[in-house]
């Protein structure tokens, strides 16, 4: 019911609430110096989710998720909850869950929903639930059906799971070891189920199983439900007989990688003082146990649990009605804003872009007869690694939609805008991805792997550039048709109106968009050649009066404008520089330019550039789009067909008519993004 043991410091203390230390000792020093996150199942209630401040010694906030069964955080802050109460069964997911008001609640729109068919339905009793981003998938127990099943983490309502897994007794809670790629389970029957190399083949079923026995090979485990990982050890929750309150255990075993059945275990807590009756579930801080005590209503934790054995009263006891399942809480707000501008060129895997030949279907006469396609390409631009084909019949459906930008997250999933060339909700959206980079040879639509954000009430028109804002839960889409800045949960899902919409945008349109999010600054490329800035965007555009431009940055050489036409925009936010493309006639294959502006924090009005690129030796004709990987800047060239990379760009002053450092042909490149 958990993501795995971090590592390093990535846990918030705030539900808009409170901030928290972390520490990474493994000495299980009480008390655990994180915030608690606690599910609560009481009968007859919505669901809730309560947030405890370090040491527990104070409720934070509490959240109405309308879902009452296990959670787990994604990399990025994201909880995902089961549910099987009357209320909802199914999946729930909420969007930068740390930074939620108090009081808040499950929001249709920004956060998102699986409870369609597939067996989401009716038996449906899933439990303990683990993230696993590297592949995308959310690992559920079902209590009821006996399986383990997988889903996509960015599908939408109504996906049915990818696999369904069976195991030899009902399982109740699964934790992943990224470091060794094995999935545990915790079965009712007192067994741990083992899926060795997991990732590999996440369908197979387990290879191994482990119980702890006494000195003369009498199983002790009875009902196991609760299960976390620290190094080699597995520290699981018992409940035993689930109508008593006074028997349940705690175990630590440990997993050598290739122990199989009865084995002895390193540590066992028992006994009267322990206050164990229906100890459903647990997560673990160091070697400190934070413990969801159900059946006595008790949220316990225990130092230096992988140690303690017998009868070892708690080290801290908390009153909470009901708790089924706890977590750390996880935090975004240091995130970037997406991998577009990932400033780490070594963590780059590949070079993502999105095209957008014609179709031969109205209404485009005269077209190609391509559909859209996702690339993947080498980062030293020498070769394709593969494709996904998209807008070809799958959820974007006939006429093919035209695949429009692309913005890659740091979980790997792309977000792509497409249209078909006439507004209306059936023609126009978003695409949600699963981990692209790892999907070359499929489709990119599947309905239970990705999803689709579209439809009358999402208000889009001709949408465009598309910008991640991981650290607020949402994307900005540039509608170059309204013109407007519309701004949707990240994982909004179907037929979702806008968390709110900026239509300040200037007298021109707009393409695209960059956000710095340690300012809370968003810049804005328009087709008249000027950045619209947007200084504490977030904070006003939720505000009675909207986001106002604060700005405007004209591209300058010897004070006279020189841009034309922007398109691609990036916003290093390291050297406060912006990079921008301009397409000039859109009718034109050699009028194209690459502009380098400094300061961009404070600059107003007419800018000298440091850097314009520029002639016929460029091949820059039409550059619709830009990405920056901290050294090199990746280059759609759409009338030339060819992807560009020019390396050290910030490193370039002047003007310069030069050749690219890598090229490589690609028909109709629309957008570009980076995936690590």
């Amino acid at each position: 019911m958990k993501t795995p043991i971090l590592p390093k410091c990535l846990v918030a203390g705030s539900l808009a609430l409170l901030a928290a230390g972390c520490s990474d000792s493994d000495d299980g020093q009480q008390p655990p110096n994180v915030s608690v996150v606690v599910a609560n199942n009481v009968a007859d209630s919505e669901g809730t989710v309560d947030v405890f401040a370090p040491n527990l010694n104070s409720r934070s906030g509490s959240f109405t998720s309308g879902s009452n069964e296990g959670i787990a955080f994604d990399s990025t802050g994201t909880l995902f909850q089961a549910g099987d109460n009357a209320t909802f069964t199914g999946l729930r997911v909420f969007a930068n869950f740390a930074s939620r008001a108090d009081g808040s609640a499950y929001t249709a729109g920004f956060d998102r929903q699986l409870d369609g068919a597939g067996g989401l339905t009716g038996g449906f009793a899933g439990k303990g639930i683990v993230v696993i981003d590297a592949i995308g998938r959310v690992v559920v127990a079902d209590n009821a059906a006996g399986d383990i099943k997988l889903f996509s983490t960015t599908a939408g309502d109504g996906a049915v799971e990818l696999a369904a897994i069976t195991t030899a007794a009902a399982p109740w809670d699964v934790t992943y070891d990224a470091e060794s790629d094995r999935l545990y389970a915790a079965l009712v029957d007192g067994t741990v189920a083992i899926f060795d190399e997991f990732a590999s083949d996440p369908t197979a079923g387990p290879d191994r199983s482990i119980f702890p026995i006494d000195g003369e090979g009498t199983q002790l485990s009875v009902n196991f439900h609760g299960l976390a990982k620290v190094g080699s050890q597995l520290v699981v929750t018992d409940v035993g007989d689930a109508s008593v309150a006074d028997d349940g255990q705690i175990f630590t075993l440990t997993d050598d990688g290739s122990v199989d059945g009865g084995i002895t275990a390193d540590a066992r807590i028992v006994g009267s003082r322990t206050r164990l009756g229906n100890p459903v579930d647990l997560v673990l801080t160091g070697r400190t146990a934070i413990v969801a005590e159900k059946a006595n209503d008790l949220v316990l934790t225990f130092n230096d649990v992988t140690s303690a054995n017998g009868n070892v009263p708690p080290s801290y006891v908390r009153g909470q009605t009901k708790p089924e399942s706890v977590a750390l809480l996880m935090r975004s707000e240091n995130l970037p804003a997406d991998s577009s501008d990932i400033n780490a060129p070594d963590s780059v895997t590949a070079v993502v872009v999105s095209t957008n030949p014609t179709p031969p279907e109205s209404p485009f006469p005269g077209g190609t007869g391509d559909t859209g396609q996702i690339l993947l390409l080498e980062t030293d631009l020498s070769a394709e690694i593969g494709a996904l084909d998209a807008s070809a019949g799958g959820m974007l459906g006939t006429p093919a939609r035209q695949l429009e930008s692309i913005a890659v997250d740091t979980r790997g999933h792309a977000y792509v805008t497409y249209d078909n060339g006439s507004a209306g909700a059936a023609n126009t959206g978003v695409l949600v991805a699963n981990r692209v980079g790892a999907r070359a040879g499929t489709a990119a639509d599947v309905p239970s792997t990705d999803r689709l954000v579209a439809g009358a009430t999402s208000e889009l028109n001709a949408p465009k550039g598309i910008e991640l804002v991981q650290s607020l839960g949402l994307m900005l889409v540039a509608d170059n048709g309204t013109p407007a800045i519309s701004a949707y949960g990240l994982e909004a899902d179907g037929d979702s109106a806008p968390v709110f919409t900026v239509t300040d945008v200037g007298s021109a349109s707009i393409w695209d968009l960059d956000y710095d999010p340690a300012n809370d600054r968003l810049f804005v490329a328009a087709t008249d050649g000027a950045v619209l800035v947007y200084d504490d965007f977030a904070a006003s555009a939720r505000g009675d009066a909207g986001a106002m431009v604060s700005r405007t940055i004209l591209p300058a050489s010897g004070g006279a404008q020189i841009s034309v036409n922007l398109h691609g925009i990036v916003h290093v936010a390291e050297s406060d520089q912006l990079i921008l493309t301009d397409v000039g006639d859109a009718a034109s294959a050699e009028d194209g330019q690459i502009f380098v502006i400094d300061n961009a924090s404070s600059a107003s009005g007419n800018v000298n550039v440091t850097v314009q690129i520029m002639g016929d030796q460029t091949q820059l004709g039409n550059p619709v789009d830009v990405a920056f990987d901290g050294a090199a800047i990746f280059v759609a060239e759409k009338s030339n067909d060819v992807v560009l990379r020019y390396d050290n760009i910030l490193s370039l002053s002047g003007t310069l008519n030069a050749a690219a450092d890598a090229q490589i042909a690609v028909t109709k490149p629309e957008s570009v993004s980076l995936t690590r």
